[in-house]
């Protein structure tokens, strides 16, 4: 019985371990953290939402889990499904309607608020905005900031 040796599609790939590391997670999580034309070093660069994401994707797969917690879909799934989304030339809803320019403007503002949260209180010390409060928001505090983002978006229904 032959086996098939699984190569690289790019050089990148092979040569760069946190693209590397980005592919994996993409397969766990279901959406992607590098998008087909951007640069892998700006897109997952230090400090960034999409790093965040990964370096905890990384290490929830490394902990043996096979999908994602729930604590890292409320802080990240949202966040890279409307990137994905609004990354599209013309954004649709899940049934494939053309979103309006409104709508467009709401998600991207959304999408400006999760990472600002996730740039603000994923600091490992609490202080990583310069506000200087020292404080950081708990899992909990999150996910009430997402639900009341749905809620104010409750009429719009968009696949992420």
């Amino acid at each position: 019985m032959q086996e098939a040796i699984p190569q690289p599609t790019s050089s990148l790939e092979a040569a760069d371990p946190v693209v590397a590391a980005a592919l994996r997670a993409e397969a766990w999580a279901g959406e992607p953290f590098v998008r087909e034309g951007e640069d892998p070093a700006d897109a997952l660069g230090e400090g960034t939402a999409r790093r965040r994401a990964l370096d905890e994707a990384i290490a929830e797969m490394d902990a043996g889990r096979t999908a994602p917690s729930p604590q890292w879909k409320v802080r990240y799934g949202l966040l890279l499904g409307l990137e994905r989304v609004l990354a599209e030339p013309e954004p649709t809803t899940a049934a494939g309607t053309a979103l309006r320019r409104h709508q467009i403007d709401a998600l991207a503002g959304m999408l400006t608020e999760l990472i600002a949260a996730s740039q603000r209180y994923d600091e490992p010390n609490g202080n990583g905005n310069g506000n200087g409060n020292g404080q950081a928001a708990t899992a909990e505090e999150l996910e009430q900031l997402q639900v009341e983002d749905e809620d104010e978006d409750s009429t719009l229904v968009v696949e992420v």
